[in-house]
């Protein structure tokens, strides 16, 4: 009979935790995206997101910060009208989603104007 280390431990900790991280994002998504897009949203141009994100930036670090905030209830509000438990909710961190799809966002547009300009 062997003992375990507690390397062993925790790496068997790690990997049921990643299977519970996994299954719960993925219940998420579906939740949030059934068919791949935001429930009862549309997807806008790119132009419409420049323009927005512009807005966005021009109006400081407030509007980061509030803008963060409202993300945040919304997905928050999604998950609950998506029959998400409170728990879960709260095991995903709702803002450090929105924070995510702020950079993520910020990345892509920031990518696609230097683009442009490239091109003009």
């Amino acid at each position: 009979m062997q003992l375990s280390s507690l390397p062993d431990n925790l790496e068997e900790v790690i990997d049921v935790v990643s299977d519970w991280a996994v299954k719960t994002v993925q219940e998420i998504v579906k939740a949030l995206a059934p068919d791949g897009r935001p429930f009862m949203m549309e997807f806008p141009t790119i132009e419409k997101e420049i323009e927005d994100y512009l807005q966005l930036k021009a109006g400081g670090k407030e509007a980061y910060k509030l803008s963060l905030r409202e993300m945040e209830e919304m997905i928050a509000t999604k998950l609950q009208e998506s029959a998400v438990s409170p728990d879960m909710i709260l095991a995903v961190h709702p803002y450090d989603i929105a924070v995510s799809i702020h950079i993520d966002r910020s990345a892509r547009l920031e990518t696609e104007m230097a683009k442009r300009a490239f091109d003009e």
